[in-house]
């Protein structure tokens, strides 16, 4: 009778299972702060090409900070013009939740019409700088000419879009634990016996269904 080497009898399998419990093992989450000096390279301005560093605008850590702190789940943003508000409060955030987290993102602007240029301007830029790049979407809604309303990536997430203007059903009917607000102060509130609830409550309430220790809530105000 022949006899199998021991080694040549139980290597492939070793090699097997190593394998997939390599495949299994899921890397360490990290903080926002974290992901934005790691990943993110500044698309313009006079750091263009250099990685993101909070002592850029140093209120920037401090808002990192107290995001990464797990105390809140909601927070609002306000600042001046060119003070980086959009890129920390709003862009970075975004891709966090997109590529980092995992899961999908409520974009909320005042008009649905701005999604085009929210989109080629501010975000499309800025993934494309980093290694998210590969989730980018190759056809459809997100792609180079398409129309963006619910981008879906590659990575299985997706980038909702949602306007104020319109009716309340148009900021229905998706969930998600995550709702990022940019321009806020140009949502028009609810009026004095008005059945409707305010445009940002109706996004917001995108969250409800999660508890709110899983919501995620941020508000970049001007």
């Amino acid at each position: 009778m022949r006899v199998i080497p021991e080694a040549a009898t139980f290597t492939p399998f070793q090699d097997q299972a190593g394998g997939m419990f390599r495949r299994m093992r899921v890397a360490p989450r990290r903080t926002l702060l974290e992901f934005a000096t790691a990943e993110i390279i500044l698309p313009d301005g006079p750091y263009q090409g250099h990685r993101f560093r909070p002592d850029y605008q140093p209120w920037a850590k401090l808002w990192m900070d107290a995001i990464d702190s797990g105390q809140w789940n909601r927070f609002a943003l306000f600042g001046c013009v060119q003070s980086g508000k959009t890129l920390a409060g709003w862009i970075i955030p975004t891709l966090y939740a997109l590529f980092e987290l995992g899961t999908t993102v409520v974009c909320g602007i005042p008009d649905l019409d701005m999604a085009s240029d929210k989109w080629a301007e501010d975000l499309f830029p800025v993934i494309e700088g980093t290694q998210y790049r590969e989730h980018l979407p190759r056809r459809g809604a997100g792609s180079r000419g398409g129309t963006p309303r619910a981008i879906r990536f590659r990575n299985g997430t997706t980038l909702n879009f949602m306007g104020a203007g319109g009716g309340e059903g148009q900021r229905a009917g998706f969930t998600t634990r995550v709702v990022v607000i940019t321009e806020a102060d140009k949502m028009d509130v609810g009026t004095v016996g008005s059945s409707e609830t305010d445009k940002v409550s109706q996004m917001l309430a995108r969250c409800e269904s999660f508890p709110d220790e899983q919501q995620w809530i941020l508000l970049n105000v001007r």
